[in-house]
């Protein structure tokens, strides 16, 4: 079975020096990675590989979690900054085989749109949300947007 867990970006601020691409998380995205943090670890989630987008908000998501992640592999991916679903699903299909199990860090609308695509039905896809989704292949280039089984929903709502 391979696993892909999708992360949006936690909260941001509207400031920032270079327009969208470099705004900063704002303190209250900070206090949910924290949250998050916490509940990865506590539910053993450490994905082999996590693909981050290359935007300020995404990387310092990243870097709030990254102590519940373990061993994770961590490829920062300027391509993966407003990307659609569809794209994010081509782009997962490249992946190599030998990981298990993956998570994306991004952005809406192409993470929501593809969290509902593949069975997470709330009609919200807030900053900070988590779903995990299983598909039972053995190759990455198999994943079907269909056969997504869900594994996972958090928002840091949830976890104040």
């Amino acid at each position: 079975m391979k696993r892909i867990y999708l992360l949006r970006h936690f909260k941001s601020s509207r400031e920032g020096s270079g327009g969208d691409f470099d705004r900063p998380l704002a303190s209250r995205g900070e206090r949910a990675g924290a949250d998050i943090a916490a509940w990865l670890a506590d539910n053993k989630i450490a994905p082999d590989l996590v693909l981050c987008s290359a935007a300020l908000r995404a990387k310092e998501t990243l870097a709030l979690i990254l102590p519940a992640l373990g061993e994770s592999r961590i490829l920062i991916e300027r391509g993966l900054y407003l990307i659609s679903a569809e794209a994010l699903v081509a782009r997962l299909r490249r992946l190599d085989d030998e990981a298990r199990s993956v998570m994306a860090i991004a952005h809406n609308p192409g993470l929501g749109e593809l969290a509902r695509h593949w069975g997470d039905a709330s009609d919200q896809f807030p900053t900070g949300a988590l779903s995990g989704f299983g598909f039972r292949i053995e190759r990455w280039r198999d994943l079907a947007a269909a056969q997504g089984e869900l594994l996972c929903r958090i928002r840091p709502r949830e976890l104040e």
